[in-house]
């Protein structure tokens, strides 16, 4: 689909004014797919209106261009291969006239945290436990073995390929590798306009990281990709019944130590369909102490609070997956995202690149007159 920006630099383009329309082309992780049923028609208007992914995970240039006669419409066809290394889960794709916005510069958009950076544990052990066999164990029941709050593991972890994980959308999808918070790990108090923990909640940290956001707008976007996933993968009956996230940015030295920036996240959609997430907010949106600058940050901490009727739960993780700044502010007329469509195919599920796998993928634009 060409968005409504799109049209704009191919107009461009056209008459000289753009060097490109169609250099890039972007993944994300952000929407469910659609099912091969679908008719993506009825979500025209909503794709030509989109500006950027819901949570890009990578861009690389196309390698290629063609065009093809497919049941009687004439499509320009991309092409760009993906990196070998690492895996990912497709959702969405897109196509854009540039590799970056050159105007922004510096703070144009990027993937913040992977998280699996050196993140730490605030608990008994300061090291997270790595668990690379079946999380369910030798017998296989679908029940996530460790005692532990807080674990590492991946995304092609074999419990993760069962039913009704898999339908459920419970399995991350940015690079594989990522950090599971259980439900009762913290108990966070709603307070307004701060929220706090309590002294008995346990947390992930990074430290020795910097961060300056400040020169980015207060309207621009913070992006956290993550996913809830249940104990017992075969109570399908068991939705939490909310998920509170804290991230918070600390400055733990100097005459600023203690001062803080929070972003605040509840979750209290229906968790009974898709279990992964995005949450977006503005920069301006953190609770932050006065006279704080992201320039003073030097820790990340990470909460996690899973409710069930208002109870803690144990039975219940959150995954958490990446973080994202998102730049809308800084304009360029000859930039921006020409083409979208989110994955249609059987089942609804994501396209899966394997790691260490060799991988190309398409873009199609159909051409018509109007």
């Amino acid at each position: 689909m060409i968005t409504t920006n799109g049209k704009n630099i191919i107009a461009k383009y056209l008459i000289g004014q753009a060097s490109a329309y169609a250099s890039h082309i972007a993944i994300g992780c952000g929407p469910t797919p659609l099912g091969s049923n679908a008719n993506l028609s009825d979500y025209a208007s909503a794709y030509a209106a989109k500006e950027r992914l819901d949570f890009e995970m990578l861009r690389v240039p196309i390698t290629s261009r063609g065009y093809v006669s497919e049941n009687g419409i004439s499509k320009i066809v991309f092409t760009a291969e993906l990196p070998t290394e690492e895996r990912y889960e497709i959702t969405e794709v897109g196509v854009f006239s540039a590799g970056a916005n050159t105007t922004a510069g510096a703070y144009d958009s990027k993937i913040l945290y992977t998280f699996s950076e050196n993140w730490e544990y605030s608990g008994e052990s300061s090291a997270i436990e790595p668990i690379a066999t079946p999380l369910d164990g030798d017998d296989g029941d679908n029940v996530i073995a460790t005692t532990s709050k807080v674990f590492r593991t991946n995304a092609d972890n074999k419990i993760f390929s069962t039913e009704p994980r898999v339908t459920r959308n419970e399995r991350c999808r940015y690079l594989n590798s990522f950090i599971a918070l259980r439900g009762d790990s913290s108990e966070i108090s709603s307070a307004a306009p701060k929220w706090v923990p309590s002294n008995t909640s346990n947390y992930i940290k990074l430290s020795n990281t910097s961060l300056n956001l400040d020169n980015y707008s207060q309207s621009d976007l913070i992006k956290v990709a993550y996913s809830v996933i249940n104990k017992n993968g075969e109570e399908l009956a068991d939705n939490p019944t909310s998920v509170k996230i804290i991230i918070e940015f600390l400055c733990t030295t100097g005459v600023n130590s203690g001062k803080s920036a929070q972003i605040q996240i509840l979750d209290n959609t229906s968790f009974s369909g898709s279990r992964y997430r995005v949450y977006t907010g503005a920069i301006n949106t953190a609770i932050r102490s006065t006279g704080w600058s992201w320039s003073m940050a030097d820790t990340v901490r990470v909460y996690v609070d899973v409710l069930k009727n208002n109870t803690t739960s144990a039975n219940h993780y959150v995954c958490l997956d990446g973080i994202r700044i998102e730049n809308t502010s800084i304009a360029n007329p000859i930039y921006g995202m020409t083409g979208y469509s989110v994955i249609k195919n059987t089942g609804s599920l994501p396209i899966i690149k394997s790691p260490n796998t060799t991988n190309y993928i398409e873009f199609r634009f159909g051409l018509g007159i109007q």
